[in-house]
């Protein structure tokens, strides 16, 4: 008895333990992009329609249902390769109605973007600010980053001080092998 009563009372505790949860954490970070805000897992692809820095992107292109798109390249008006942009498509759809799931910017020289997180231009993000920015992300002197609740994921990294990498993604599940 003494067992069967440990036992009800273990499971009680994880479901209050897990019910407890910071809705904070499970809710994406604010992003613009050329001042169009996006949200990553709700965002379509045709908000960024015309940014400077998918110029050549077909926004016409036919997506398969169920397909995750990655490697859509951003680039500065003087052709420097600056990050990515992965989709989500549920339906057989264009590009344009894909779901915006992943932003992930790297280059040396954040002064040529205009991406803001958390309402801050990522040029100004020092590793203090991020911290700032990301209550409760863990870090070192290298990045910060918050795995959030398992639905979203946000990370920036840092050389001497200087933002030289920021990702933040909502995660699905992928098999990747389907494509294949």
């Amino acid at each position: 008895m003494k067992k069967i009563l440990g036992i009800i009372m273990t499971l009680t505790l994880c479901v209050f333990v897990s019910g407890c949860k910071s809705d904070e954490a499970d809710k994406a970070y604010a992003v613009t992009v050329n001042g169009v805000n996006i949200v990553v897992g709700e965002t379509k692809m045709e908000a960024l329609k015309d940014s400077e820095y998918l110029r050549e992107v077909n926004f016409d292109q036919m997506l398969q249902k169920n397909s995750y798109y990655q490697g859509i390249a951003m680039y500065t008006e003087d052709r420097e390769y600056i990050g990515s942009i992965e989709v989500l498509s549920e339906n057989e759809a264009s590009l344009k109605d894909a779901i915006i799931a992943s932003i992930s910017v790297k280059t040396e020289d954040l002064s040529k973007v205009d991406i803001t997180f958390e309402g801050v231009q990522l040029k100004d993000i020092t590793l203090d600010k991020a911290k700032e920015l990301m209550p409760g992300a863990d870090g070192d002197e290298e990045s910060v980053f918050d795995p959030g609740s398992g639905d979203y994921y946000t990370s920036l990294g840092f050389d001497e001080n200087t933002l030289t990498r920021f990702e933040t993604k909502r995660n699905y599940d992928v098999d990747y092998s389907k494509g294949k």
